[in-house]
C-alpha cells in the first residue's frame, strides 16, 4: 500500500515492528505486538492515524485509505487470526 510506504515505514518499519529509520527516535510502536493488538480497537487505530499520537503527526487521508491501513495493521499481528473470524466476503475486499 502506497500510503503505508510513504507515511508509515519511516518510523514503523516495513512490517510494523517499530524498526524504521526513525523508529527509535520517535519511539514508534511495534504494531505486531500481540498485547497491543488485543488492547486496541479498530476505531482507536483509525483515530490515531487521523489525529496523530505522540510524535506521530495527524494524516489527512481519505476514510477508505484509513480503513485499509487499519486492516494492514491488524495483519501485522504476530498471532494468526483464524479464518473463521472474518466473513468470506471481507477477505475479498482487501
Amino acid at each position: 500500500m502506497q500510503t503505508w510506504i510513504s507515511s508509515c515505514v519511516r518510523c514503523h518499519g516495513q512490517i510494523g515492528a517499530g524498526d524504521g529509520p526513525d523508529g527509535a527516535r520517535t519511539a514508534a510502536r511495534n504494531l505486531s505486538d500481540e498485547l497491543w493488538q488485543r488492547s486496541v480497537t479498530d476505531t482507536s487505530i483509525a483515530k490515531s492515524i487521523q489525529s496523530g499520537r505522540g510524535l506521530m503527526p495527524p494524516f489527512a487521508i481519505d476514510p477508505e485509505v484509513v480503513q485499509g491501513l487499519v486492516v494492514l495493521v491488524r495483519r501485522m499481528s504476530t498471532q494468526p487470526t483464524p479464518t473463521s473470524a472474518a466473513p468470506a466476503s471481507a477477505s475479498s475486499k482487501l
